[in-house]
Protein backbone atom coordinates (compact mmCIF):
# COMPACT_ATOMS: atom_id res chain seq x y z
CA UNK A 1 0.00 0.00 0.00
CA UNK A 2 1.43 3.24 -1.02
CA UNK A 3 0.96 6.26 1.41
CA UNK A 4 1.32 10.50 0.18
CA UNK A 5 4.04 11.83 2.17
CA UNK A 6 1.52 14.53 3.40
CA UNK A 7 -0.42 11.53 5.20
CA UNK A 8 2.61 10.08 6.43
CA UNK A 9 3.42 13.41 8.05
CA UNK A 10 -0.24 13.59 9.14
CA UNK A 11 0.23 10.15 10.95
CA UNK A 12 3.77 10.82 12.22
CA UNK A 13 2.20 14.86 14.15
CA UNK A 14 -0.72 12.91 15.44
CA UNK A 15 1.58 9.93 17.15
CA UNK A 16 3.89 12.86 18.80
CA UNK A 17 0.50 14.61 19.50
CA UNK A 18 -0.73 11.53 21.26
CA UNK A 19 2.79 11.16 22.87
CA UNK A 20 3.07 14.63 24.27
CA UNK A 21 -0.71 14.46 25.43
CA UNK A 22 0.47 11.28 27.50
CA UNK A 23 3.52 12.69 28.72
CA UNK A 24 1.55 16.12 29.72
CA UNK A 25 -1.62 13.92 31.70
CA UNK A 26 1.10 11.96 33.45
CA UNK A 27 2.85 15.24 34.54
CA UNK A 28 -0.17 16.70 35.66
CA UNK A 29 -1.12 13.66 37.34
CA UNK A 30 2.65 13.49 39.49
CA UNK A 31 2.19 17.14 39.88
CA UNK A 32 -1.53 16.71 41.48
CA UNK A 33 -0.43 13.51 43.83
CA UNK A 34 2.86 15.67 44.89
CA UNK A 35 0.50 18.60 45.88
CA UNK A 36 -2.13 16.33 47.80
CA UNK A 37 1.00 14.71 49.56
CA UNK A 38 2.64 18.40 50.55
CA UNK A 39 -1.19 19.01 51.94
CA UNK A 40 -1.55 16.17 54.15
CA UNK A 41 1.95 16.79 55.66
CA UNK A 42 0.39 20.55 56.27
CA UNK A 43 -2.78 19.18 57.76
CA UNK A 44 -0.77 17.06 60.37
CA UNK A 45 0.20 20.15 61.74
CA UNK A 46 -3.60 21.53 62.14
CA UNK A 47 -3.72 24.44 64.12
CA UNK A 48 -0.29 24.79 65.52
CA UNK A 49 1.68 27.18 64.05
CA UNK A 50 5.09 26.17 62.01
CA UNK A 51 7.97 28.02 61.71
CA UNK A 52 10.49 28.76 58.99
CA UNK A 53 12.38 25.94 59.82
CA UNK A 54 9.75 23.30 59.97
CA UNK A 55 8.69 24.15 56.76
CA UNK A 56 12.22 23.92 55.11
CA UNK A 57 12.26 20.37 56.48
CA UNK A 58 8.79 19.83 55.13
CA UNK A 59 9.92 21.26 51.41
CA UNK A 60 13.50 20.05 51.30
CA UNK A 61 12.55 18.17 48.07
CA UNK A 62 12.27 21.09 46.41
CA UNK A 63 15.38 22.85 44.70
CA UNK A 64 14.23 26.06 46.02
CA UNK A 65 11.89 25.42 49.29
CA UNK A 66 11.69 29.25 50.19
CA UNK A 67 10.51 29.94 46.78
CA UNK A 68 7.70 27.26 47.24
CA UNK A 69 6.82 29.49 50.73
CA UNK A 70 6.34 32.41 48.79
CA UNK A 71 3.81 30.83 46.23
CA UNK A 72 2.04 28.91 48.87
CA UNK A 73 1.49 32.04 50.95
CA UNK A 74 0.29 33.70 47.37
CA UNK A 75 -2.15 30.21 46.67
CA UNK A 76 -3.37 31.15 50.22
CA UNK A 77 -2.51 27.58 51.72
CA UNK A 78 -0.36 29.15 54.43
CA UNK A 79 -1.10 32.16 56.03
CA UNK A 80 2.40 34.42 57.47
CA UNK A 81 1.59 34.99 61.05
CA UNK A 82 4.89 37.12 61.87
CA UNK A 83 8.21 36.97 60.10
CA UNK A 84 9.30 33.24 60.20
CA UNK A 85 5.97 31.35 61.36
CA UNK A 86 3.04 30.44 59.55
CA UNK A 87 -0.32 28.56 59.97
CA UNK A 88 -1.73 26.22 57.99
CA UNK A 89 -4.61 27.63 55.86
CA UNK A 90 -7.89 26.64 56.79
CA UNK A 91 -8.66 25.29 53.33
CA UNK A 92 -6.49 22.30 54.53
CA UNK A 93 -6.57 21.81 58.46
CA UNK A 94 -10.38 22.87 58.27
CA UNK A 95 -9.70 24.58 61.96
CA UNK A 96 -11.22 27.94 61.47
CA UNK A 97 -9.01 31.06 62.21
CA UNK A 98 -11.66 31.98 64.99
CA UNK A 99 -10.83 28.87 66.79
CA UNK A 100 -6.71 29.28 67.16
CA UNK A 101 -6.21 29.82 70.62
CA UNK A 102 -2.55 31.23 69.46
CA UNK A 103 -4.69 33.92 67.25
CA UNK A 104 -6.00 35.45 70.80
CA UNK A 105 -2.79 35.45 72.56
Amino acid sequence: MDVSPEYSIHLLLEKQFCIDNRLLVDYLCKKNDFIMQLEKKLKVFGGVPLTHSTLLSILGEYRSPNDKIVRLIADGLLLPIKKGLYAVSPEITGIPLHCRWWLIL
